[in-house]
Parts: C-alpha cells; sequence; structure tokens
C-alpha cells in the first residue's frame, strides 16, 4: 500500500507530464470465508465476509459486495452475463465486513466478491453463497401440549434447511 504523484506521457515514455494528482494503490482484497454460506430467496441474510486487506471506507469510496451467479465452464468458475447485485457493505475491520443479502428469483449459488474501491476493483476468491427456497410451515401437530413440557412437535413444511439446529 502506499501513494505516488501521477505523471502522464502520451508518446512512450519521452516526454512526461507532471500533475498534483495523488494515485494511491493498496494490496489486493481477498475474501477468506462467509458465514452464514446459505439463506433464503427473499433475501435480508447478514452475512459476515472475513478476508483480508479490506481497505476501510473513505468519503470517496464505500466498501461494496457483489452477488453474482456463476457457471462450470471446463475447469473454472466464470460469471455469467446474467446482472450482479450489489449491497453496501458495512466495514468492520480489515478483516471483516457486512453485507446483507438482496432478494434472488430463485435458488442456486452465487459468487460473493467485495470491492474496497467503489465497486472498480473486485475479489475474485470464488467464494459462494447459496440462495434456498423460503421456508414455509402448513402445519403443526398436536396444537395442544402440556404447560410442563416434553412433548414432541411435529413441524410440516417445505423448505427446511437440513441441520443440527433444526
Amino acid at each position: 500500500s502506499g501513494s505516488a504523484t501521477l505523471s502522464l506521457s502520451i508518446n512512450s515514455g519521452f516526454e512526461w507530464i507532471g500533475t498534483d494528482l495523488i494515485l494511491n494503490y493498496q494490496v489486493a482484497t481477498r475474501v477468506a470465508s462467509i458465514t452464514p454460506r446459505s439463506g433464503p430467496i427473499s433475501g435480508g441474510t447478514l452475512l459476515s465476509i472475513r478476508g483480508t486487506n479490506i481497505a476501510n471506507v473513505t468519503a470517496e469510496y464505500s466498501v461494496i459486495c457483489r452477488f453474482s451467479r456463476f457457471e462450470n465452464v471446463y475447469t473454472g468458475l466464470f460469471r455469467t452475463g446474467k446482472l450482479a447485485k450489489y449491497v453496501t457493505a458495512e466495514y468492520v475491520s480489515e478483516n471483516e465486513v457486512k453485507c446483507i443479502t438482496p432478494p434472488e428469483i430463485s435458488g442456486g449459488d452465487v459468487l460473493v466478491e467485495v470491492s474496497s474501491n467503489g465497486g472498480t476493483d473486485f475479489t475474485n476468491d470464488r467464494v459462494k453463497f447459496t440462495y434456498e427456497g423460503d421456508a414455509k410451515v402448513y402445519k403443526i401437530s398436536p396444537t395442544d401440549i402440556p404447560i410442563s413440557g416434553g412433548t414432541v412437535v411435529n413441524v410440516h413444511g417445505v423448505n427446511f434447511t437440513s441441520t443440527q439446529d433444526l
């Protein structure tokens, strides 16, 4: 990271035009992990994004999260031409930002990418978030249980996540 005064040459370096503009450069931002790794298609999941070299918010630039669909082409993952969704991140530290997932029209995986310079450059660490159908409860049984507890309640619905917490 550092800064330099910008000079410009229009003839392959034979003559230079000096400016008083400052160019700031930084070590590339990296995304290592996200928590949670999945959420509903309705959006609204608070996503903790951990990584390195996440630059702090300035008056000129904000930290931005990009959610984009991808496809597996040959051996690599590439973003598709589908429109990505952008949200402003909450800066926590140089190792963490938080974003709220935007809604999606269907389930599936998206790449989560971070920009520390207002959306000019994004990470390319291939970290995925999975959108799942919104959970819905249709019926519970029994509906009358003793106040003392201990009764097993059956919950019927769709799109429940398979987890030990359920």
